[in-house]
């Protein structure tokens, strides 16, 4: 399998390069995309990898995995629908309108969706809507922690963790700023986002009543635990013709 890495010179995009430099058979980096500036400065750390400015002039990759940033999106959908290549997304921070047109796409051609790659979160999906439909009266809130130079708030996490307690109780209500000086409302679920030092990922979700709390917490120890999740993406979608796939299909 041969995979093009867009943001090939970003945290990581580097990581996922040395990761399959490392650890993988039969799986090669052969091409990398980023801006020609970071392209400049880091072309020493990928040695035998095309890198490129512009995706356009890719001619080698079987499947094309990014890890750069939401603002990407449009030249990667039309790239890999011209060339009929499946897409793996490990890009947070798109709007409704950006989500609307990947589910588009996935009619011609696979594409895997995830905010976060581990499967420690996937599982935590799960216990979070359980949680959320058997504890029906118990208040709910979201703690979400990340380096300082993460760009969007909340989280893609965070917000799969809200749709995951909103599947279970309909009438929830993302709740981000509580400047009002007013109380909480039984159907809010508060996200505090917190930014700073070099922490790689960490969520917790409470459920609180007058006498008991349940804290269920995620935390991301490497960054190579997204880039297996990606590896483990690429590995599943290389087999599809289309559709839109996620960390679910993985482990179901």
């Amino acid at each position: 399998m041969k995979l093009l890495i867009n943001g090939i010179c970003g945290k990581m995009g580097s990581v996922l390069y040395n990761l399959v430099k490392k650890e993988e058979k039969g799986i090669q980096v052969v091409e990398g995309v980023d801006i020609e500036e970071n392209i400049t400065r880091n072309s020493t750390l990928f040695p035998y990898v095309h890198l490129m400015s512009d995706i356009k002039d890719a001619k080698e990759c079987d499947i094309v995995v990014d890890f750069s940033t939401s603002s990407s999106l449009d030249y990667l959908l039309d790239y890999c629908l011209l060339r009929k290549l499946p897409l793996v997304i490990a890009t947070t921070g798109h709007t409704g309108e950006q989500l609307d047109k990947i589910v588009h796409y996935s009619s011609f051609i696979p594409i895997f969706k995830s905010s976060n790659m581990s499967e420690g979160v996937t599982v935590m999906l799960e216990c979070i809507q359980n949680l959320s439909e058997r504890l029906v009266d118990w208040d709910i809130e979201m703690i979400e922690s990340h380096h300082r130079g993460k760009i969007d708030s909340p989280s893609g996490t965070a917000i799969e963790l809200f749709n995951a307690v909103k599947s279970a109780r309909p009438q929830s209500r993302m709740v981000l700023s509580r400047d009002e000086r007013k109380g909480r409302d039984k159907d809010d679920i508060g996200i505090m986002s917190v930014r700073g030092g070099g922490v790689i990922g960490q969520h917790s979700v409470m459920f609180m009543t007058d006498s008991e709390v349940i804290t269920i917490t995620h935390e991301a120890l490497s960054k190579e635990v997204f880039a297996k999740g990606a590896l483990r993406a690429c590995k599943f979608l290389i087999k599809k013709d289309k559709g839109i796939f996620s960390n679910k299909n993985l482990f179901d």
